[in-house]
């Protein structure tokens, strides 16, 4: 299993109801790779277009599914015993180790590498979030928790899913984008949530059959153009259209991006802004383009016009002379600015922040020495 360092948290109502867990993620292959092990192990069976959280309820309780409560130690004697809980399951445990409940909990935690650090909660420098610890990868996950209140909650937790009425959310990426494995106990979510959920599920299915509809995936596995990954979104909020974010494989001269299909067809075609262009690789060198995303980015949003996909470097005429920006905008922005590709010098010179350092580091430096 991989520790997970990001977006763990407990999931709280506005009344502070224990609703469930998100175990939370980091940036490595473990989280990156489905949970499809756990999901059978659990007896989740997801329908290809899931309608609601009912869909990924717990099914069946494994055997080997951990809860211990013990008593923790530091290695620094000068401080006592505080109280700790583990929740830990995983399809490659063959049986609980031997021993009363602490050292039947050390053991699991150092298999999932789920210590605490600081090893005391009195300790200098320990902070809250140092007493939730989770680790999961596709096989398992764990959970352990020192203190009265996470210990409740997490005994709680367990209790909901030894009474299977618990639901698993999935992990998931979006782009540069992702969220980690979670536990939500489905008698504690609101009408209001489940509706909630349901309308993503419905739009997520529509997004679906829309991209389905465009035929562009078959048509790029037709022509031999192999990508590493290619996602849909809805071109704006009006759900009118579909953009793909297209990353291709490393065999083609292109460049991965956000892209329409008919800029996905003209790579087909050898045309269009997917291809690599290695005089635009060179022009993004220059000092005027150094930084020029993030710089267009801030200094759009100063005038209120918001983007809805990263903008990306392209050649605006046909002759592939003169550089220019193809900008999609957020359509409720597009009456400060309209989507479309713009004169690299003009949109820069008019909308983003100046260059906060003009030289470049690298020359500094030199100068420097």
């Amino acid at each position: 299993m991989r520790v997970a360092y990001t977006s763990k948290n407990w999931l709280l109502s506005e009344g502070g109801t224990l609703q469930g867990l998100s175990l939370g993620f980091d940036h490595c292959a473990e989280h990156g790779c489905g949970v499809k092990p756990l999901m059978a192990a659990l007896g989740i069976a997801l329908p290809q277009f899931p309608q609601g959280v009912e869909d990924h309820r717990i099914q069946v309780v494994p055997d080997l599914l951990a809860y211990i409560e013990y008593e923790g130690r530091s290695k620094d004697k000068r401080f006592k015993p505080y109280p700790a809980a583990l929740l830990m399951y995983s399809c490659d445990l063959a049986a609980l180790p031997p021993g009363r409940p602490r050292t039947q909990a050390m053991e699991l935690v150092r298999e999932t590498h789920t210590e605490f650090w600081p090893d005391h909660p009195q300790k200098l420098g320990a902070k809250a979030r140092d007493d939730l610890m989770t680790a999961w990868n596709r096989n398992g996950f764990a959970i352990h928790v020192r203190g009265a209140e996470n210990i409740a909650r997490l005994r709680e937790l367990h209790e909901a899913i030894q009474r299977k009425d618990v639901v698993l959310a999935m992990p998931w990426s979006h782009s540069f984008l992702r969220g980690g494995l979670s536990f939500a106990i489905l008698g504690a979510l609101t009408a209001d949530d489940k509706a909630a959920a349901a309308t993503r599920y419905a739009d997520a299915k529509a997004l679906s059959l829309a991209a389905e509809a465009t035929g562009i995936e078959v048509r790029l596995k037709a022509a031999g153009m192999r990508v590493d990954s290619i996602r849909a979104d809805w071109a704006d909020e009006r759900k009118q259209g579909v953009v793909f974010f297209m990353s291709p494989h490393y065999s083609h001269k292109a460049r991965y991006g956000w892209y329409t299909v008919a800029d996905l067809d003209a790579w087909i075609a050898g045309t269009g802004p997917v291809r690599a262009h290695p005089e635009l690789t060179v022009y993004e060198e220059q000092p005027a383009a150094r930084e020029w995303s993030i710089r267009l980015l801030r200094g759009l949003n100063k005038q209120g016009i918001q983007q809805r996909f990263h903008s990306q470097l392209v050649w605006k005429d046909e002759a592939a002379k003169v550089p220019g920006i193809n900008l999609r905008v957020h359509y409720q922005s597009e009456h400060l600015l309209a989507s479309g590709i713009y004169d690299f010098e003009e949109l820069m010179t008019q909308y983003a922040d100046p260059l906060e350092h003009p030289v470049p580091y690298d020359r500094l430096e030199a100068a420097a020495i």
